[in-house]
């Protein structure tokens, strides 16, 4: 057991090359950044959840690219660390991203952002079950966190998604179970969130709300007519929720664009609020807040 600490001690742990440790990794949107108060905070688990095709993975590439960025652009100069549990890699959407990276930002110079190996940067591992992806956090993960700060070191932990692993692994007469693996789950994502002052993002689905809300039932993550998956005990070990939701099409200049909101439910430092943003070959982007 640790030996206790004071609030002096606490504060100072929380400080380290001059600067304050929670800082903010860019969406890579400029107007983005701006309503998040520039970006994801580098500290603790931010949540996407959403249905299919909503953007959570888009987002997951994207900010892969912008955690490489130098500090000044809203990067934090590391590498990302990319757990994918379900579906192959998305290696050519990612390219189409890198390949975008000029126009999204003219103010870098192009040489470095045609001559950095982003790729290089960028390591993925695949977890198909969940006594994998626990083996990842309690020995391979730590130990590459630690390796990597002698060379670029990673500053970004995405794993897409968590709740295809706990869906598959749990019936629905062992909840208290799950509850349980959740929540030491969490633990130690917070803990090496903490320790090598990175931010994870986790990918959430989302579940049908069959409570009828005329009848008084009510949710205050309620998107739609859906909820966030894995339940009241993940929530609580959330520290920023973000919801993806389809909404529209609308044409724009001869094109059409599917029109989708982000929801923040839950955050330490911004209020609930809604943003509408598209999808397109370069990237997400804002369009306006619309609640």
């Amino acid at each position: 057991m640790e030996s206790p600490k004071t609030a002096l001690e606490l504060y100072q742990q929380l400080r380290w090359n001059g600067g304050d440790s929670v800082g903010n990794l860019s969406l890579g949107c400029q107007l983005l950044d701006k309503h998040f108060k520039g970006g994801l905070l580098t500290t603790g688990i931010t949540e996407l959840t959403g249905g299919s095709a909503t953007g959570k993975t888009q987002i997951c590439l994207q900010l892969c690219l912008t955690v490489q960025l130098p500090m000044e652009y809203g990067g934090l100069d590391g590498g990302a660390l990319y757990i994918s549990t379900e579906d192959l890699f998305p290696s050519e959407r990612l390219e189409q991203l890198i390949r975008s990276l000029p126009s999204r930002y003219p103010q870098i110079l192009h040489s470095f952002l045609r001559n950095h190996p982003f790729k290089d940067y960028i390591l993925v591992n695949h977890a198909r079950e969940l006594h994998h992806l626990e083996r990842l956090l309690e020995n391979k993960i730590p130990k590459f966190l630690c390796a990597s700060r002698s060379s670029r070191p990673i500053k970004l932990l995405i794993i897409d998604s968590l709740t295809a692993l706990f869906r598959t692994e749990f019936g629905y007469k062992e909840c208290l179970q799950r509850s349980h693996v959740l929540h030491r789950f969490a633990s130690a994502l917070k803990k090496l969130s903490h320790i090598y002052h990175l931010p994870v993002v986790i990918v959430n689905q989302v579940s049908d709300w069959l409570v009828d809300v005329d009848s008084g039932g009510y949710c205050a993550d309620l998107v739609g007519n859906a909820i966030p998956s894995l339940g009241l005990v993940w929530s609580n070990m959330v520290n920023t929720r973000i919801a993806l939701k389809r909404e529209e099409q609308v044409g724009i200049e001869k094109k059409t664009f599917t029109v989708r909101t982000m929801s923040v439910l839950l955050s330490p430092n911004l209020p609930r609020k809604k943003l509408k943003f598209t999808i397109d070959l370069t990237g997400v982007s804002h369009t306006g807040i619309i609640k």
